[in-house]
């Protein structure tokens, strides 16, 4: 990890944080695809679908965090994984709750994200201001797909919720994409002579 000569508390993230960034996005892209390709099936396939998405996404968040070793926020990392992995474990050890309540997780499960996607970008802003618009982007479409979620009467149609989740996963994942450009560019800079 380098150390900038001004501000030696603000440490750049090690170039090799950046494979697993990328890897990590790659396959919440992957899961995303997934989870608009399989809700098709209605109710009961999409809670079951978007529970071991969601379990998934959160194992490979906890997953990449170990990989990425250096990288900055980890705190709020674990936050988002976890947050993840306890909402797609209540989706599937009640799937019956109906659309309704699966409607109501996925919303708070989307903002809660969006919150921890904020505060990673407030930290990652004040660390490199390289790539944390990626973050701010991915959190107001969480913020976004929430409300709609809320707006909306998701008993008529469930699979629409499967989709909410599809472009959560797609977004977040294009955003570690975004992160991982930010560190190949981010120069610390110049020590003082």
């Amino acid at each position: 990890m380098r150390i900038d000569a001004e501000h030696p508390s603000v440490a750049f993230p090690q170039k090799g944080a950046r494979g697993w960034l990328i890897f990590e996005g790659l396959l919440m892209i992957v899961l995303g695809v997934l989870a608009a390709a399989l809700p098709a099936f209605a109710g009961l396939a999409v809670a079951l679908v978007v529970g071991w998405v969601l379990v998934f996404s959160g194992l490979l968040g906890l997953i990449g965090l170990f990989g990425s070793r250096g990288h900055d926020h980890p705190v709020w990392r674990i936050v988002s994984a976890l947050i993840t992995i306890g909402a797609g474990g209540i989706v599937l050890w009640s799937p019956v709750v109906g659309v309704v309540g699966l409607a109501i997780l996925i919303a708070v499960y989307l903002t809660l994200n969006a919150i921890t996607s904020f505060a990673m970008a407030f930290h990652h802003r004040g660390r490199t201001a390289k790539g944390w618009g990626w973050l701010v982007f991915s959190g107001l479409v969480g913020i976004g797909l929430a409300v709609f979620i809320l707006l909306l009467d998701p008993r008529g149609d469930a699979v629409l919720i499967g989709f909410f989740i599809a472009i959560n996963l797609i977004v977040a994942g294009l955003s570690l994409f975004g992160i991982s450009a930010g560190i190949r560019r981010a120069t610390p800079l110049a020590a003082s002579a």
